[in-house]
């Protein structure tokens, strides 16, 4: 993510909320959440959906948090 530069927001959210919906969207989630902790995405297909939200929000936070303190380092 850092390499391409892609904003935490684009990146976690193919949708308005961010969070899983329809199955194509949780899929999705799963495959961003995967390439994020350099897991296989079965790692987290295999999860309840609630886990799944669960490691998605939590993520996103930590995201908005590291890109936050990068934009405060690099004034």
């Amino acid at each position: 993510m850092e390499l391409v530069r892609v904003s935490v927001t684009r990146f976690f959210s193919s949708r308005s909320s961010g969070l899983v919906g329809s199955e194509e969207d949780l899929i999705l989630d799963c495959y961003r959440l995967a390439r994020w902790y350099h897991q296989p995405p079965d790692y987290f297909l295999s999860m309840p959906l609630s886990e799944v939200r669960v490691h998605l929000t939590h993520t996103i936070k930590l995201a908005v948090i590291m890109r936050r303190e990068a934009s405060d380092s690099a004034e």
